[in-house]
Parts: C-alpha cells; sequence; structure tokens
C-alpha cells in the first residue's frame, strides 16, 4: 500500500476575488509557505507577512489581515 501524507508542502495566498480557481503553485508571487495543521495567524507571521500580534499592542493597529476579514486560498501540489 501506498501512503501518501498530507501535512507538507502546502502554500497560503490571499484571495484575489475569484473563488474555486485551481492554484499555480509554479509562480510563486503571493504564495507563502503554510503548515497544515496550522492557523493563518501562524503562516502569515512566519512568512513575516504580519507583524507578531502577540507583541507588544500590535494586535491593535486596525489591520485587516489580523483580524479574518481578508479571504485566504490553501493549496498543495499531489501527484498521483
Amino acid at each position: 500500500m501506498l501512503r501518501r501524507y498530507l501535512h507538507t508542502g502546502w502554500s497560503l495566498k490571499q484571495q484575489t476575488g475569484e473563488r474555486h480557481v485551481v492554484a499555480d503553485l509554479s509562480q510563486p508571487d503571493g504564495w507563502i509557505p503554510a503548515q497544515v495543521p496550522g492557523t493563518v495567524y501562524q503562516d502569515l507571521v512566519a512568512a513575516r507577512a504580519i507583524p507578531d500580534p502577540f507583541v507588544g499592542r500590535n494586535e491593535d493597529l486596525g489591520d485587516d489581515r489580523l483580524r479574518g476579514k481578508v479571504e485566504r486560498q490553501h493549496a498543495r501540489h499531489l501527484s498521483w
């Protein structure tokens, strides 16, 4: 039996408005590494795309990226 582990190789990108599109992970524009299982917060902080919300008063910045008002897409290339 061949096993495929799905917890590695994930990427995350801010949604551009078009839903249910096939992700082109060969084009790195806007894609950051994502950890699954994990949270979007953790991925954005690790990529330094947002300031760590748990340091100082960063959570009070009023940034929509910190408040979950921006939709994101997770993707992973699967080869069978």
